[in-house]
Order: C-alpha cells, then structure tokens, then sequence
C-alpha cells in the first residue's frame, strides 16, 4: 500500500491513477486521513468511512458518512403529518432531501407545505416549498447533533387538511464507531 503525505498530490495521483493503480491502493492526506482509493480496475471510489490506524483495537474506529431514506405517504385529513427516521442520537446532520412523488393537496387548496423537526432536532427544514410533484428541497445544516429520535412534521402552509401527498425523504448524516475491546 503506497501512501502520500500530503494532499497537494492528491490531483497529480488523480491524473496518473491509471499508471498507478497496480501499487496504489489508497492515499491520505496530511493528516492521514483516507480520502478514496482505487479499484482493481482503476476507477477512483470514495470511501463512506474515515478509518482510524489503530492495530490494537483492530482499526474499527471509523467516521461514517451514512442516509435514511424513507417514502411517506401524508395521512389524508390530517392538518399535519409526522414521520420517524431512525438516526442515532449524537450523529451530525449532515443535510436533508425531498421529492415530491405524488402532488401534495389539501382541502383549501393550498399550493405550498412546510418541514418542520420536531425531535432530535431544532433545525429549519422548508418554508413554503411547492406542492407539486416532483418539486425537491435540498438542505445543508451546519453541525446539528442529533438528541433523540428524529422525527419530521409536515404540514400545509395555508391551513386545512392533506387531501393527498407522498414524499421521499432522504437524511445525510454523520456517526462514529467505536474501538472495538482490546
């Protein structure tokens, strides 16, 4: 396994990654941190985990970088409607996607909804997105923790009741494995 010591030559490994790629397997930067490697074919494949170098405890410290992917379907004649995601309490929300799979209504005929969480997080999500399928919210966050179970409100910015609606929900985020027992 060849490592470099300093990411400046991360673009140089990058462009003569098909040379390279029988001695070179992944490479680090500065740090020593693993940034991606390459396949035996030679394609480029970024890691989903940062590996902590730690032969005692087996090197199962890690950094993962996971999502949850969930398709809700709003109850009808609700004036809101919650979804549960399952992300760990104490990982980091890394961000949050929405498709709306099927039109959002309600019975007042509101052309807008709003995301709210309501545990796990105080985070904004939306405000006024369109209703209309196939319409996508994308949201970075800024370090969030999550604290408990994490669970999303929908509801429909003019008031009244969802008359229909599915959305696929998407959650980006960060959690840590510990060192396994020596």
């Amino acid at each position: 396994m060849v490592h470099n010591a300093a990411a400046t030559k991360v673009a140089t490994i990058i462009k003569g990654a098909a040379a390279q790629t029988a001695n070179l397997q992944e490479w680090q930067n500065s740090a020593g941190t693993v940034l991606s490697d390459f396949d035996s074919a030679g394609r480029l494949r970024v890691t989903d985990a940062i590996a902590v170098s730690n032969t005692t405890e087996g090197s199962t410290a890690r950094m993962n970088i996971r999502s949850k992917q969930i398709v809700h379907t709003l109850t009808l004649g609700a004036t809101s409607d919650t979804t549960t995601l399952s992300i760990p309490s104490g990982a980091r929300l890394v961000g949050i996607s929405f498709n709306v799979n099927t039109a959002i209504t309600d019975d007042l005929a509101g052309i807008t909804f709003n995301a709210a969480f309501i545990t796990g997080s105080t985070t904004s999500i939306v405000t006024g997105a369109s209703d209309v399928l196939n319409t996508k919210v994308d949201k970075m966050f800024a370090g969030e923790v999550v604290t408990a179970v994490t669970e999303v409100r929908f509801t429909p910015a003019g008031g009244g009741n969802f008359t229909a609606g599915v959305i696929e929900i998407v959650v980006y985020y960060q959690d840590l494995t510990s060192l396994a027992n020596a």
